[in-house]
């Protein structure tokens, strides 16, 4: 027969790992807007851009409909 389970011992403290997804986010959109504020956009990256993102949308349409 098994014998029965033991008891366990008192749980130690693991303090969680801060997490600050609201502060990660405003970094993010903040320095989209700084990025957008200050650097150069050529015309040839809002064609290129436009064009892989035509293509994505294309591939994944066929592919895959729901992401489509």
């Amino acid at each position: 027969m098994t014998s029965p389970p033991t008891p366990a011992g008192p749980h130690s403290f693991r303090p969680k790992s801060p997490r600050q997804p609201m502060l990660w986010a405003a970094v993010a959109y903040s320095s989209g807007i700084v990025a957008g504020v200050y650097l150069c956009r050529p015309s040839s990256w809002w064609i290129f851009a436009g064009t892989s993102f035509l293509l994505a949308a294309a591939y994944f349409a066929r592919r895959r409909t729901a992401l489509g």
